[in-house]
């Protein structure tokens, strides 16, 4: 392949791992220091709110609805409350019990320990967008020709 095939490849490459990487940070906003900080907390859910929201689909956008838990939690002696980001799509109900991963700089900004799910969407983003970075900056091998 010619020389500026092979540029013009490298630099739409980082551009994609820009793009990816960007998302990741963006996504994982709060789930990223939470899970950082290893500080958890006990908290109760106190409320159910329906929410709305466009998600993309085939035909152009499609409204979904979920029920966002707002959970209570106590922290070194201050009452919290804040509304996780994702959709109580597993059986939580009114009072339940649930531990919190703190936020370390923005208490509000916590989550609800969710196991593998608090590293989606943000961890397999950030993944591939490494894996673009480093094979965008390491550019094509060039061998030496061998001896015959």
């Amino acid at each position: 392949m010619p020389h500026t095939l092979y540029a013009l490849l490298r630099t739409l490459q980082l551009l994609a791992a820009l793009v990816l990487l960007a998302l990741a940070v963006w996504t994982g906003q709060r789930a990223v220091p939470a899970l950082l900080a290893g500080q958890r907390a006990e908290g109760q859910v106190v409320a159910l709110p329906e929410r709305q929201w466009h998600s993309p689909s085939p035909g152009g956008s499609q409204l979904r609805s979920g029920r966002m838990p707002q959970v209570r939690f106590e922290y070194q002696g201050q009452t919290v409350h804040f509304e996780d980001s994702f959709a109580a799509r597993d059986a939580l109900g009114l009072g339940d019990t649930v531990q919190v991963l703190v936020h370390p700089w923005r208490l509000d900004q916590s989550v609800i320990q969710r196991g593998w799910r608090n590293y989606f969407p943000w961890a397999p983003m950030a993944g591939l967008g490494m894996l673009l970075l480093g094979s965008a900056l390491r550019g094509p091998r060039r061998t030496a020709p061998r001896p015959a």
